[in-house]
């Protein structure tokens, strides 16, 4: 249905209040579209994402990056673990030390760095398999072996020892040529809140003479990059990985040195969970949704005025007490012959070699009422308009 077919012209067999309740429908009709569509443009504009999570197993996952900082000096060993059906499958240790950077004193703390870089694609750590050597953990000794030194003096004159893990796919402090800035640790203020919040929950004390072992889980967040696409229904997105890490504690007993602590860092599952932000509004949806409600509209007013062509009359017309008596009227007084009601039809068969005046002007009557009911109610008259006036181009 057009939207001409909703209004057009004004009909001189059909009473004017049913014009005017024709005008009135439209603009109620009308206002609620636009209004209904401002509201869907609004949540489009302001819809917050949500989040689908998914699963996938992996069959490794990439060892992590890790800070260790002090306030007085300290030494830091590490060890690749190796297992085969979870037991120790290598006699000899096998050292990872030359992947640490030595701490070094930097505002007020000694920070200290470990990162495989470029060798993350030779160690990793692997699924379980029977009869098949994996690395299981990493193992990092934290020392002082000072004589000076006295465990009772950290947190009273020494900052407490802590440590930071940082995944090596999305680590904060390393630049773009694998080298470290200590400056973006020490100063996080340039980090989004979403980074603060990952850093306050990856910060673990590696308290003297206990054993911390540190499990972590692999999570991406997909976020949809802001864009005006995005509100179209093209979806961008940008990928950050991150860990979330849980901590359990031992007592290791006394040692030597005047301060020792023992940290593992393994995974806890080869599942790595996917964040995928999802939105649910979009301008293309609207075009859907706003073409429901043009369908549910157009059948509403087809019910309340008819349909233009095989249904021209509607629920107002033919049964509103007041409007249907007003109706009928104009139609007799419009036409003075109803077309199709009139039975004084001579037989097709019969021949008719004499018309009297009288049933020539029935006929003329009959033939004009008939125009009027399929001008204004069947033929759309405006193309035979054209061809009328000559408005047609010629080949």
């Amino acid at each position: 249905m057009n939207f001409d077919d909703f209004l057009g012209k004004h009909r001189k067999s059909e009473p004017r209040v049913v014009l005017i309740m024709r005008i009135f429908t439209l603009i109620i009709i009308s206002t609620c579209l636009i209004a209904y569509s401002i509201f869907l443009i609004k949540e489009v504009i302001s819809e917050i994402p949500a989040i689908k999570t998914s699963e996938v197993t992996v069959d490794t996952l990439a060892i992590p990056d890790i800070v260790f900082a002090f306030g007085y000096p300290f030494q830091v060993h590490c060890y690749f673990i190796w297992t085969i059906n979870g037991l120790f499958s290598r006699n000899e240790t096998y050292s990872c030390t030359q992947y640490l950077n030595i701490p070094k004193y930097f505002e007020g703390q000694y920070i200290g760095y470990f990162s495989l870089n470029d060798q993350s694609e030779y160690f990793h750590y692997s699924k379980l398999e029977i009869d098949k050597e994996r690395l299981d953990y990493l193992l990092f000794l934290i020392v002082v072996d000072d004589p000076n030194f006295n465990a009772s003096m950290v947190s009273v004159s020494v900052p407490p020892p802590y440590t930071v893990i940082f995944d090596s796919e999305n680590d904060p402090i390393k630049l773009s040529d694998d080298t470290i800035d200590l400056s973006l640790f020490v100063n996080y203020s340039h980090a989004s809140s979403f980074e603060k919040d990952l850093l306050y929950s990856s910060i673990f004390v590696f308290p003297d003479k206990m054993l911390s072992t540190i499990s972590f889980l692999k999570y991406t967040k997909r976020n949809i990059i802001p864009s005006w696409i995005n509100n179209v229904g093209f979806f961008n997105y940008k990928e950050t990985t991150y860990l979330k890490t849980k901590l359990d504690r031992f007592y290791i007993g006394e040692i030597k040195p005047q301060y020792y602590s023992m940290m593992i860092i393994k995974p806890s599952s080869f599942i790595s969970h996917i964040e995928t932000e999802q939105r649910s509004n979009t301008y293309l949806g609207i075009f859907g949704v706003i073409g429901g409600a043009w369908g549910l509209v157009v059948g509403f007013y087809a019910f309340l005025f008819g349909e233009s062509l095989i249904h021209p009359w509607g629920f107002i017309q033919k049964n509103c007490c007041r409007i249907k008596p007003k109706t009928q009227s104009k139609l007799r007084e419009s036409l003075s012959i109803l077309p199709l009601t009139d039975s004084s039809i001579l037989d097709e068969k019969d021949k008719v070699e004499e018309v009297s005046v009288e049933e020539f002007n029935r006929m003329k009557e009959k033939l004009k009422s008939l125009e009027i009911l399929l001008r204004e109610y069947v033929i759309d008259v405006k193309f035979l308009q054209s061809v009328e006036n000559g408005n047609i181009r010629e080949a």
